[in-house]
């Protein structure tokens, strides 16, 4: 039987550090049917290093909304 498909939110408000952890532990589940939404909720001045989160971008399950 299909699993249903789950959805997990994380915001994202300058804490790039946080959510990569949040990004590498939900990644690590074992449920085979989910997505990844990441709500950037803001990203102030230039000196936010955006490397670490890019190899997520990349990933099928995680999808990005800036706002």
């Amino acid at each position: 039987m299909e699993k249903p498909e789950t959805a997990i939110l994380i915001l994202n408000y300058n804490g790039w550090r946080d959510t990569v952890e949040c990004l590498e532990s939900v990644q690590r589940l074992t449920y085979p049917n989910y997505r990844i939404v990441v709500i950037d909720n803001s990203r102030n001045g230039p000196n936010i290093d955006l490397k670490p989160i890019n190899n997520f971008r990349c990933s099928p399950e995680v999808a990005w909304e800036a706002f």
